[in-house]
């Protein structure tokens, strides 16, 4: 009996270790993975119908499947995509800003007008060389703009191609859900320890 005991502990021990194991191996995938189930369940209407046209699951699940990548999931690439563009287009201006070329001119066309050429003269008098210390601000300005562009621009391109994996996990594992998530419905159903009753209560409630 104390044997028993000991590998039926031992066993449940070992199925802990084993889930936990699996856990840390699918936890970075379990936010795309409950996306699917989630879309799965919502489109499991929609799926039954598009299949009494299709009359193949696998054809049904995959239109229906595309259509949520292009109607829905596409629109978030096409903005990640249009934030690194401009990202890469101020990181561009930035850089031109520090070479000078740009700010001089700027400066040049500010203390050309009347009244800011007046003030810079009145400044002047009182040995405050207003035009210099735009100048350095403007350059200080934007050398610090570069780098944070730069540093912001690794960042997106990261996440993009972060949204881009769990994007296809997601799709993934939604096409599969909607073509056999009935079959997997029934299994779970089936390995359950319950009684019938409890079981349908159970997996009615959830």
């Amino acid at each position: 009996m104390e044997y028993e005991r000991t590998v039926r502990l031992f066993f449940f021990a070992s199925l802990l270790g084993i889930g936990y194991e699996l856990y840390l191996i699918l936890k970075p995938f379990l936010a795309p993975i409950a996306w699917a189930l989630l879309l799965g369940f919502i489109f499991h209407p929609v799926a039954q119908r598009v299949l009494r046209v299709a009359k193949h699951r696998s054809l049904a699940a995959l239109m229906i499947a595309l259509l949520v990548g292009v109607a829905v999931i596409a629109p978030a690439i096409w903005l990640a995509g249009l934030l690194v563009h401009e990202a890469h287009g101020l990181y561009a201006t930035a850089t031109e800003l520090v070479a000078g070329h740009g700010a001089a001119t700027l400066l040049d066309r500010f203390f050309a007008w009347p009244p800011t050429a007046a003030f810079s003269n009145f400044l002047a008098r009182h040995g405050i060389d207003l035009k210099q210390e735009m100048s350095s601000l403007a350059y200080q300005s934007a050398r610090a703009a570069s780098r944070l562009v730069v540093r912001n621009l690794t960042d997106i391109a990261r996440n993009v191609a972060s949204f881009s994996i769990d994007f296809i996990i997601m799709l993934t594992t939604f096409f599969f859900v909607l073509r056999d998530g009935a079959e997997y419905y029934r299994a779970l159903f089936e390995i359950t320890p319950l009684h019938e009753h409890d079981k349908q209560e159970v997996f009615d409630a959830l």
